[in-house]
C-alpha cells in the first residue's frame, strides 16, 4: 500500500528552532494532499497554508462544516490559523477539472490581513468556459485566477462553475476580490446604475437633435442676401 501524503505548518522559536506547534491535513481516503505555499498577516495574527488535494479526495476534518467535500480532480484548500495555531476555519474548493495554485508563492496576505490566492484551472473557476474549449479533457488549456478569500469566515468568490447565472462573458464583476464583510455594491446596483447612464445619455442626444432641427427648419426661410449678424448662432 502507498503512504499518501500530507501538508504540514510547523511554527518554531527562531533562536532554539523548537517547536511551537505543528498542524497536519490528510485526506479520508488516502489521496495526496500536498503543501504549495504559506503566509502571515502583516499584524502576525493570522497564518495561512494553502496547497492541493489530489485525484478527487477531501480533507479529513474532525469539525466537518460542509467545506471538504471534493468537486472533482484536483482541487484546492486554504487553511487559516491564528498565531498560537488554534484553526480559524478550512476551506477545500475547486471544479470539476484539475485546479493548482501557483509554484512558490500562491498565497499572500493583503494590508486587511485576507487571502489573496493565484492558480490555475482546466474549468470553469471564475469564468465560464466555452463548450469547444475541451472539457473533461487532460489536453484542456490551464487559465490563470486569482481571489480573495476572507480572513474571517474564508469566504471565497462564487466558483462559475456552480453559479453560472452570475457570469457572462469571459470577464465577470465577480472575479473582483471579496471579503467576509457584505459589500454594499450588488449585480442589481450595478445594472441599475448602466440603465442610468444609458438613458441620461440618451435624453442628452435627443435634446441636441431637436434642437438643431429646429434651427435648421427656421432656417430654411432665410435667403443668403437676407442673412444678418443675428441670424447667426453664436458658436464661441
Amino acid at each position: 500500500n502507498t503512504i499518501s501524503k500530507h501538508a504540514f505548518m510547523t511554527k518554531l522559536k527562531v533562536r532554539t528552532l523548537e517547536q511551537v506547534w505543528s498542524r497536519q491535513l490528510g485526506s479520508q481516503d488516502g489521496e495526496h494532499i500536498i503543501g504549495h505555499g504559506c503566509d502571515v498577516s502583516l499584524d502576525g495574527s493570522t497564518v495561512y497554508l494553502a496547497g492541493t488535494i489530489k485525484d478527487g479526495g477531501s480533507i479529513r476534518h474532525i469539525n466537518d462544516d460542509g467545506d471538504s467535500k471534493s468537486s472533482g480532480g484536483d482541487d484546492l484548500f486554504v487553511a487559516s490559523y491564528s498565531s498560537g495555531g488554534n484553526e480559524n476555519f478550512i476551506k477545500q474548493f475547486g471544479t470539476a477539472e484539475d485546479d493548482t495554485f501557483a509554484r512558490g508563492k500562491g498565497i499572500v496576505c493583503d494590508e486587511d490581513g485576507n487571502a489573496i490566492v493565484l492558480g490555475n484551472t482546466r474549468g470553469s473557476m471564475m469564468r465560464l468556459r466555452e463548450d469547444d474549449e475541451g472539457k473533461f479533457s487532460d489536453a484542456n488549456p490551464s487559465d490563470i485566477f486569482v481571489m480573495s478569500i476572507g480572513k474571517e469566515k474564508g469566504k471565497i468568490p462564487s466558483i462559475a462553475e456552480k453559479f453560472p447565472e452570475m457570469y457572462s462573458g469571459i470577464v465577470s464583476i465577480n472575479s473582483v476580490p471579496t471579503s467576509d464583510k457584505p459589500s454594499g455594491t450588488s449585480v442589481n446596483l450595478f445594472v441599475i446604475e448602466i440603465v442610468a447612464i444609458t438613458t441620461s445619455c440618451s435624453i442628452m442626444l435627443f435634446a441636441i437633435g431637436y434642437t438643431t432641427y429646429n434651427y435648421m427648419k427656421n432656417r430654411k426661410g432665410v435667403s443668403a442676401g437676407s442673412t444678418n449678424d443675428e441670424d447667426i448662432p453664436d458658436i464661441l
